[in-house]
């Protein structure tokens, strides 16, 4: 029988994944409703390019409540993938096909390269990557960190590892948009050694990247992931905690501050009823409800 070396693929990776769901007990991580031949039949088409069509509004009243858990993979699935050879680093966020934007790109390109060769911070002496950002340059929604982790710097990409992984399940879970529908950058774009929070220097240093890139992408609403995010866009004292569960404004654009993806890991990980949710939870819920109710009130962008 041949092998079908993308289904063998799906099936190692949802073996690291329920690896990872069994010690924290994260119900956002689990699989998407639907059969195992189903996940690898679309798993196998992303991996296909497709000619680019006109993408469906990205705006649902009715987002899926992402806090519920979806059917395990079956036993057999299990078994099947554990006999497979495990690769040396597997990633938790797939390469994302975004659709694209050569006017926006443009715009952006110098401003980018200029990131990949900035010195004007420590950083520079201690990153791996900048982890400028990825998505959609015309995106309704855009996420804003605040700093690359291991992962991301390792990857040159924003939120690729746990809490990358969590923030995608929120993203096609709650608000029912794939993650290259949206955008997703940080404020800063090197990693800070230890994944401490930048310092005042860093912060003058990289923040006109992260301007320009709202700029240009112009979207409808930002969601600040994070206290510290929160305070470089809103311009708050570092002792002064960024307000919630309220609408507040970045230079006209609504914002809304969420909880981090590792801060509501290690929320759950507290839990011994793995399958029990937290307030952060609950509370991160109602946002995503929030912000999916602001997109349908703003409707769509003007052309």
């Amino acid at each position: 029988m041949a092998i079908d070396l993308g289904k063998m693929e799906l099936l190692i990776a949802l073996r690291a994944r329920l690896e990872m769901d069994k010690s924290l007990g994260a119900a956002f991580l689990s699989d998407p409703s639907g059969a195992l031949l189903k996940a690898a039949a679309s798993f196998t088409a992303r991996q296909t390019p497709a000619k680019s069509a006109p993408a469906p509004s990205p705006i649902r009243s009715q987002p899926t409540n992402f806090l519920q858990t979806d059917p395990a993979p079956s036993p057999s699935a299990i078994q099947e993938a554990a006999s497979q050879p495990r690769p040396i680093f597997t990633r938790l966020v797939p390469k994302i096909d975004a659709p694209e934007r050569p006017e926006k790109e443009a715009a952006l390109s110098a401003m980018r390269q200029a990131a990949k060769e900035c010195r004007n911070c420590g950083l520079c002496d201690t990153r791996h990557s900048v982890v400028w950002g990825e998505g959609d340059l015309d995106a309704d929604v855009m996420f804003v960190g605040e700093a690359p982790g291991r992962d991301e710097d390792l990857a040159g990409r924003p939120f690729v590892g746990r809490s990358g992984k969590l923030l995608t399940g929120i993203i096609e879970k709650g608000m029912s948009l794939s993650r290259g529908r949206v955008y997703i950058a940080n404020t800063i774009k090197c990693r800070p050694p230890g994944n401490r929070d930048p310092l005042a220097g860093e912060i003058r240093a990289c923040f006109p990247y992260i301007e320009k890139q709202i700029e240009v992408i112009s979207p409808r609403i930002l969601v600040a992931v994070g206290t510290v995010a929160a305070r470089l866009l809103l311009e708050l004292p570092a002792n002064v905690a960024a307000p919630r569960r309220r609408w507040l404004e970045y230079r006209g654009i609504p914002l809304r501050v969420v909880y981090h993806p590792s801060y509501l890991l290690r929320e759950r990980a507290k839990l011994a009823d793995p399958d029990a949710r937290t307030d952060a939870d609950r509370e991160t819920w109602n946002d995503i409800k929030e912000i999916m109710a602001k997109l349908e009130e703003l409707g769509p962008k003007e052309e």
